[in-house]
């Protein structure tokens, strides 16, 4: 239960500081220890709550209107093919995958790479690997940096968002028979919590530093998520 709560809370604090880190470096964890139904029901579960905490502390949130309302409903279709994927397919395969691209992505825009086209692709893929595996935020987070998006555009936009498709991964989960949280709830919400806050302070300390804070939180993100799922795989 020890290694559930530290990894929620430093997600929590990573997420609140950059805009992403939360699922993604929570879920190898919680996977590990309570296999990945409990897992992806167990983080549908926190990850609100780190993305309320976040916008109530500003007045007015920076949210990218159109970006946000195009990602959440490209992401509905999204969520309902990655219960299919949670229910049958080698979700370690898939996490392989993710955390591959995740790596491309990153460093085709720490190159300079300005991606172009519409929120709605990263927004279904967000969708799918939400219910999936519950690493749902490369794909946005990789979309709003290539875009040259604000810190706090990102880290607002990014939060709206996962309000928003954290609600309809619960209902879908839930449609789909697989909502099924660890038990500690209240220890994991508490951790979740206090992550979020001190992450607070360290988002007013990072500045003109975020863009890169961000990149290297996926990196890491990425090759946490690499290791278990190598090893099931092989």
């Amino acid at each position: 239960m020890g290694w559930s709560l530290a990894a929620v809370l430093l997600g929590g604090l990573l997420q609140s500081a950059t805009g992403t880190g939360f699922a993604q470096l929570a879920a190898p964890v919680l996977t590990a220890v309570h296999g990945p139904q409990h897992s992806v029901a167990t983080l549908a579960l926190l990850g609100p709550v780190v993305s309320g905490l976040t916008l109530s502390e500003v007045r007015r949130p920076a949210i990218l209107g159109r970006t946000a309302v195009v990602l959440t409903i490209a992401g509905i279709p999204g969520m309902a093919i990655g219960v299919l994927v949670l229910r049958h397919a080698p979700v370690d395969v898939l996490k392989i995958l993710v955390a591959l691209a995740v790596l491309g992505g990153v460093v085709a825009i720490g190159r300079g790479l300005r991606l172009r086209g519409s929120p709605a692709g990263p927004g279904f893929v967000s969708g799918m690997l939400a219910t999936s595996t519950g690493l749902s935020g490369p794909p946005m987070v990789l979309y709003l940096l290539g875009h040259r998006a604000r810190p706090a555009e990102v880290r607002d936009t990014l939060a709206a968002v996962f309000l928003a498709t954290g609600a309809l991964t619960i209902v879908a989960l839930a449609v789909g028979g697989v909502l099924h949280p660890t038990g500690h709830l209240a220890l994991l919400f508490a951790a979740t919590i206090a992550g979020q806050v001190l992450g607070r302070l360290v988002f007013r300390r990072l500045g003109e530093r975020h863009r890169a804070a961000t990149l290297g939180v996926l990196v890491l993100c990425a090759l946490v998520a690499l290791i278990p799922a190598g090893q099931a795989v092989l």
